[in-house]
């Protein structure tokens, strides 16, 4: 979706508070890597960056706050798909990750706000 749509709309992943992390008992990564839970914004910065290395992520990366100011006010966690208007307001909210996913739903409500 993003090599799709990059040229037409904002297109960015913002990496939130680490889902997995080791000092919790999980894998990072998708299962693959020992991340213990960053505690400095420097920290979740330099996993974001090796969570986008390792991964090969091409889309472009935010890293929201210490604080998770973003990943609350936007309910993400674990993940989650928003699409925002030009005036800044949510068009599209999709469910909770994993299971609420949707890409196939976001890109139909990205297409529809691109009048496609």
């Amino acid at each position: 979706m993003y090599e799709t749509y990059k040229s037409q709309a904002q297109i960015y992943l913002v990496y939130i508070r680490e889902a997995h992390p080791s000092d919790g008992g999980g894998k990072a990564f998708g299962g693959t890597k020992s991340v213990k839970q960053p505690t400095t914004y420097e920290e979740r910065c330099k996993v974001a960056a090796d969570f986008v290395k390792d991964l090969k992520i091409a889309i472009p990366t935010l890293v929201d706050t210490i604080d998770n100011k973003t990943m609350m006010a936007y309910s993400a966690g674990p993940d989650r798909i928003y699409i925002l208007g030009k005036d800044g307001k949510v068009s599209y909210k999709g469910e909770r990750g994993p299971m609420g996913f949707k890409v196939d739903e976001a890109e139909a409500a990205l297409k529809k706000m691109l009048g496609k």
